[in-house]
């Protein structure tokens, strides 16, 4: 938890910090640009009442990600009809089911590197 705010009026919806020290935080992030952690991000996301999510521009490699994540979980919903808050796998299977993903990741990778070395 966070100190007390001296500053500001002390706010819990606010990940234990006000308003106006999460927008400088903020602020200060955008001006300085450095390696930060998820939580010195601040109000980076946002939910409005309608469950919309918006999230703030960070680089172009994590916005890349965010964006292929987003597309990839509506590919995968369009395609089979469900999504990752289904209730119908056992632990095992979904272990099963990473592994399964894991070994073609791998699969990838080798092809790659056969094609970086010039054998295929």
């Amino acid at each position: 938890m966070a100190a007390r705010c001296d500053k500001h009026i002390w706010d819990q919806d606010f990940n234990d910090y006000c308003p106006a020290c999460e927008a400088e935080r903020y602020s200060y992030i955008k001006e300085n640009p450095v390696m930060t952690r998820n939580a010195d991000l601040g109000n980076a996301i946002t939910y409005d009442k309608n469950n919309s999510r918006t999230i703030l521009k960070t680089d172009s490699v994590v916005d890349s990600i965010i964006d292929q994540f987003v597309s990839r979980a509506q590919f995968g919903k369009d395609k089979y009809k469900t999504d990752l808050d289904r209730n119908d796998l056992s632990v095992p299977d979904w272990i099963e089911h990473a592994q399964q993903e894991l070994m073609d990741g791998i699969l990838y990778l080798e092809k790659l590197k056969q094609v970086l070395s010039g054998k295929k």
